[in-house]
């Protein structure tokens, strides 16, 4: 994919709010997902690539590991090991689908009950 196709997808995706509430993410996290499709990268990588502090950072890929977005492996850098992260698409299609199919069954409750 080109890098201006990939900019209007993730524009899209980081203006859509519907596609935001169902995965309950950040703008930036949503940078962060698609970001480490292309290539794993530590957390100081990717605060570097995408202009925020490493904090925002930090909190951003803990929170998509925890949801199993994110996957890890430990590497050797230098004299130290850190870890690099990568998005799980497999996971994250599954998570989508998920969260799709709770809020059809509570409309679909919902609108029973009216």
């Amino acid at each position: 994919m080109n890098e201006k196709d990939k900019n209007k997808i993730l524009t899209e995706l980081k203006n859509d709010k519907i596609f935001r509430g169902l995965m309950d993410v950040t703008p930036c996290e949503i940078e962060i997902i698609f970001e480490l499709i292309e290539e794993p990268k530590s957390v100081k990588e990717l605060a570097n690539k995408l202009g925020i502090d490493e904090s925002t950072a930090y909190k951003s890929v803990g929170k998509l590991y925890k949801m199993k977005i994110l996957g890890r492996v430990r590497v050797q850098n230098g004299g130290r090991k850190t870890f690099v992260y990568y998005s799980k698409m497999g996971i994250l299609i599954d998570f989508l689908k998920s969260r799709v199919n709770y809020w059809r069954n509570v409309i679909e409750k919902f609108k029973l009950e009216s």
